[in-house]
């Protein structure tokens, strides 16, 4: 009997650790996706690959990543993206390791939510009107030659990232395709001018800052629907082909025909874009538009053509002649 009673006690103590141990063991809730984003302007916060951020008193955290052209998330949780909640404090974790925009959902203990935006070695830019900042990957752009703004930063641009981004940062471009020639020593706009003035029918690539029909270099207004033609008729036989990789410009399809008129053809994007040193990305609703030529501009050039071929002609018959 005094055997068993012993027996009992300890069986009563064994499990009175357990039920102690069970009750102060720390659960780990982990991530989950976040379907989407509410229409609104978002301030964000610039971090580095494998930066950690840190929640409190959170019983939810939801991780909305860029989408791949197919729909599936471009980084996913426990690869590109791994954290979890304390379930006894709170306290929760997000390192991000994929570059690229994200967006996470707090839900807090008091069941209050907040949304916070990071860039992780990816700038996100407002628009000109709120925007849903749902990222998709799109095709990388395949221009002969890419022109950079090499301060991408500067304060005086349009759509400035917040004022604690060290503007050293390198700008984000994607990798371009094997031949694709990449200038980002151009400081000044007549620089850019006068470089692409040595190209022969290049198809270039403008990295800067944009709104719609507007187009930005060195924080300076360079290109708008007004004097577009003006500016770029020196280009004529250089350039037959711009591209803006700049938020918004191909918005207003007025520029982008100008440009197209003036030079043979043009494209822009609708709506913000950005990239993660490896790929190019878009805003959810933004596509890119491609301008040619109008009917009356290719018939004038037609009769151009016919004017030269003429003049030509008459030259050739002189020479004969004499």
């Amino acid at each position: 009997m005094k055997r068993k009673h012993y027996s009992v006690l300890k069986g009563l103590g064994v499990t009175s650790i357990f039920v102690f141990m069970l009750f102060s063991i720390s659960w780990a809730i982990p991530l989950s996706y976040l379907d989407s984003v509410s229409e609104d302007r978002y301030e964000y916060a610039y971090i580095d690959s494998y930066s950690t951020i840190n929640f409190s008193s959170v019983k939810s955290l939801q991780v909305l990543p860029a989408f791949n052209e197919d729909g599936t998330y471009y980084s996913e949780i426990d690869n590109g993206i791994v954290g979890n909640i304390d379930e006894n404090t709170g306290e929760g974790i997000i390192t991000f390791i994929t570059p690229g925009p994200y967006f996470v959902m707090a839900t807090y203990l008091d069941d209050s939510t907040n949304v916070f935006a990071y860039g992780v070695e990816f700038i996100m830019r407002n628009g000109e009107t709120p925007v849903t900042y749902e990222w998709h990957k799109i095709e990388t752009p395949k221009p002969n030659i890419v022109i950079t703004d090499p301060n991408p930063y500067a304060v005086k641009n349009p759509n400035p990232p917040p004022a604690t981004i060290n503007e050293t940062l390198p700008p984000s471009n994607p990798d371009f395709p094997a031949g694709t020639t990449e200038v980002n020593d151009k400081q000044k706009w007549n620089d850019v001018v006068t470089y692409m003035k040595t190209l022969t029918n290049a198809h270039v690539e403008l990295g800067g800052h944009g709104s719609s029909g507007k187009f930005y270099w060195d924080g300076q207004e360079v290109l708008n629907t007004t004097n577009a033609s003006k500016v770029l008729n020196e280009l004529k036989g250089h350039v037959n082909y711009l591209t803006f990789m700049s938020c918004l410009t191909g918005s207003d399809m007025n520029f982008l025909q100008e440009v197209a008129n003036t030079l043979g053809r043009a494209s822009g994007y609708t709506d913000c874009v950005g990239g993660n040193g490896t790929d190019w990305f878009i805003n959810d609703k933004g596509t890119l538009k491609t301008a040619v030529p109008e009917p009356s501009t290719l018939i004038i050039f037609a009769f151009g053509l016919v004017g030269l071929a003429s003049f030509m002609k008459n030259q050739k018959r002189k020479t004969i002649l004499n």
